[in-house]
């Protein structure tokens, strides 16, 4: 098991960085290599079976999850175009199937299935590419998850939400890396970019909506920041725009990053 990058690229010196983690996982596990290659694919297959199975009308046992990913996907129009609208929105259906007790595959943990499979399976789908490149990204990625795990943390009880989905990012992001090294393009690369730029036509309209809903005089306030709240029929919350922290008809805090209830 690798237990850094440098020595992970020091492996893949003579071959692709995949098969340098595939025969780390057979020697670590004592396997063979078509065995350890039809391991991998049945974790492919599993992940694009969850998503197959996801149904937008159930409903975590809270009430809270559920639907969401259905709704992500009808939108019209989206202002993030529609390719990241797929992956916003297999990202979500994964993680309310996994809310609801449907069958998942933890890449690198529960809390964080999403992740992995919202990169890949859109990414398969636009390319056309075949089933066996998308094992050789799960190998990348895993191999990227392993040193994290040994040297950093992957559990949310210890390391937040950073730890989970953080790191899935992580190993997500390693996959499109492998594809930059080897001189092949992938869509996501500008995502990545350490040069890109986030300021965006929307950026400017958020931050007037927020300022806006500062200056609301009458509307009921977020005990965060001072926000006006919004009221949600579909869900009956009392929803913030400015952060997102959600409120039940009777003004119980439902979501954060608020810590009080409304007042």
């Amino acid at each position: 098991m690798f237990g850094s990058v440098e020595a992970m690229l020091s492996a893949s010196a003579d071959k692709p960085l995949w098969r340098a983690v595939l025969e780390d996982d057979c020697q670590d596990r004592d396997a063979d290599p078509a065995a350890s290659l039809a391991r991998m694919g049945r974790l492919w297959q599993a992940m694009k079976e969850s998503l197959e199975e996801y149904d937008p009308a159930r409903r975590s046992a809270s009430g809270l999850s559920g639907g969401q990913g259905a709704r992500m996907a009808d939108l019209a129009d989206p202002i993030c175009g529609s390719f990241v609208q797929e992956v916003a929105s297999v990202a979500l259906k994964l993680g309310e199937h996994n809310a609801c007790m449907g069958r998942i595959v933890a890449a690198p943990t529960a809390g964080a299935c999403g992740v992995l499979p919202a990169v890949l399976i859109p990414l398969q789908r636009r390319e056309g590419l075949s089933d066996e490149t998308m094992v050789e990204c799960l190998y990348v990625s895993a191999g990227f998850g392993q040193v994290i795990a040994q040297r950093a943390s992957i559990s949310g009880a210890e390391g937040g939400c950073q730890a989970e989905v953080g790191s899935a990012s992580a190993m997500a992001a390693a996959g499109v890396l492998a594809d930059l090294l080897q001189g092949r393009e992938n869509p996501y690369a500008a995502l990545f970019d350490p040069a890109r730029t986030v300021l965006r036509p929307q950026l400017l309209a958020n931050g007037l909506e927020a300022v806006l809903n500062l200056l609301r005089p009458t509307a009921p306030r977020c005990p965060h920041m001072g926000c006006a709240l919004r009221w949600n029929g579909a869900e009956r919350s009392w929803d913030c725009p400015c952060h997102g922290s959600r409120f039940g008809e009777d003004g119980a805090l439902i979501d954060n990053p608020a810590t009080d209830d409304k007042q």
